[in-house]
Order: C-alpha cells, then structure tokens, then sequence
C-alpha cells in the first residue's frame, strides 16, 4: 500500500480564500489517483473556514464518505481545525448524499 505524506502548510502557504483553494484541491486529488492514501499533516497550519472548506470540505464531496475516510487521513490536528474540519466535512458529506440519491 502506499501512502503520501503531505504538508498541508508547505501546500497552502499563503492561501486563505475559497478561490485560492482549486489549486491545492487538485494537487491532492492529482495525489489520490497515484497513493493508496494522501496523509495531510495539519501541524502549525493556520487554516481558514474558506480553505477547510474549499480543499478538504471539496475533496470528500467528490470521494464520499467511505471513499474519503479509506483514502484521506488527517494527522496532527489541533482541536480547533479537527472541529472545523468536522463542520465542514460533515456538511460537504450531506450535499454529497443529496446530489447522489
């Protein structure tokens, strides 16, 4: 199985708005296609609602949810991005099950 690390902090840098997030978006989706899993290290990343939403909330809108959860793996989260990323994920998972059924 193989598996990439990412530095989530490295591939966002500077980028805090929903129109900064296509780019990191489709570098990590470019990654799935070639990993079994992406690991995306969080650590000392400043993340804004715009980026949780836009690259990650998008991403498991596109996978869903058993897809996103076999092949994403979200690592060194503090407690205020893992709630975030609950929010987001959990509301992006729900448009995906409506767009879907």
């Amino acid at each position: 199985m193989t598996s990439f690390n990412l530095d989530f902090k490295n591939t966002i840098k500077h980028r805090s708005s929903r129109a900064d997030a296509e780019e990191p978006r489709q570098q990590i989706l470019h990654l799935l296609e070639k990993y079994d899993t992406v690991k995306i290290d969080l650590e000392g990343t400043l993340l804004t609602p715009s980026i949780a939403d836009g690259v990650i909330g998008a991403i498991a809108q596109e996978l869903g949810k058993d897809t996103f959860k076999a092949k994403v793996k979200l690592i060194n989260l503090n407690e205020s991005q893992r709630s975030l990323l609950k929010h987001v994920i959990a509301r992006r998972l729900l448009q995906h099950k409506r767009n879907h059924h």
